[in-house]
């Protein structure tokens, strides 16, 4: 074995070390009994410290002398308080798909049969309930989202306390009820009741009980009354808060009476269809003749049912 080897396969090895010499000089020996200045401390048995462990003690130093025990708890805590808060935080606030904002309020599905995401609770009543009652157009109710034809029932907005009050909810019938009738008139008529003025779909039945207010009344199967009765009433009106009274027409899908106010002659019918008022007012002339009086419109209707 060559001499010296010991030496150099490591620094801690032998009595070589203990010698001293150019390539002992870089790192500081502190014996049992030599006590350093700086801290004030004795060390207790012969070892190499190195300047990482140096740098500690003179960080440890400097932080007992600028922050006593209670400053330093004082400091963790409100560093662990501010962890939590900011997790809580995190924890509650949700993403709401419909006013596309961040909520602290939970979210939910508001049908089971539909896998989109779900919303709070202010932005399903403000669709729903709110914006939808203001115009019958806007029912059936459906899914928020644009491509989703999944329908939303009253049970359903009542489980989940988006109605209310008893208005809310009869309203809601009424103008789901409309709604049906225009879209599907070879189907279903609409009878409003008697007592609530609540519309109800009927099919053929005789006798009918208000969905609203369960009152039984009797419904007439008579067409040519009916539209005899609300010709009548058009003609006779003025103007109203929509404006001066321009004539009468039928939409050209549902064949619903509609009556024009203000405005341009673009016209959207309740059961979604769009067409020109000039162009139903063509219609009408071509049908019934130039004369707007109800019972020259009883008469054509009559003679086509004759002819039929």
């Amino acid at each position: 074995m060559p001499r010296g080897w010991q030496k150099h396969a490591s620094k801690h090895f032998g009595s070589k070390i203990r010698r001293g010499g150019s390539s002992h000089n870089d790192n500081r020996k502190c014996s049992t009994e030599q006590r350093v200045p700086e801290y004030g401390r004795k060390l207790k048995t012969s070892y190499q410290i190195d300047d990482e462990v140096m740098d500690y003690y003179d960080f440890v130093s400097f932080f007992e002398e600028y922050y006593d025990d209670e400053e330093y708890n004082q400091v963790d805590d409100n560093e662990s308080n501010s962890t939590e808060t900011s997790t809580q935080l995190s924890k509650k606030e949700e993403y709401c798909p419909i006013c596309c904002e961040v909520t602290s309020e939970p979210l939910f599905n508001l049908m089971r049969n539909c896998n989109h995401s779900p919303a709070c609770k202010t932005c399903y009543r403000k669709i729903y309930v709110t914006e939808a009652q203001k115009d019958v157009s806007n029912y059936p109710l459906t899914c928020f989202f644009p491509s989703c034809n999944i329908h939303v029932a009253l049970s359903q907005l009542e489980r989940h306390g988006l109605v209310k009050n008893d208005k809310e909810r009869r309203k809601h019938q009424h103008l789901s009820a409309i709604a049906s009738a225009y879209q599907k008139p070879d189907k279903y008529k609409l009878a409003n009741c008697p007592k609530c003025d609540c519309g109800n779909l009927v099919r053929n039945q005789q006798k009918l009980h208000c969905r609203a207010c369960s009152t039984m009344f009797i419904v007439l199967h008579d067409d040519k009354t009916q539209t005899e009765s609300t010709i009548a009433v058009m003609e006779e009106m003025q103007n109203d808060k929509f404006g001066i009274n321009d004539g009468w027409a039928e939409c050209p899908r549902c064949k619903l009476l509609i009556s024009k106010g203000y405005g341009c002659d673009h016209m959207i019918c309740v059961c979604g269809h769009d067409f020109s008022w000039r162009f139903a007012l063509d219609r009408k002339q071509r049908k019934y003749g130039a004369t707007r009086t109800s019972t020259a419109i009883a008469n054509a209707q009559r003679l086509n049912v004759e002819d039929s």
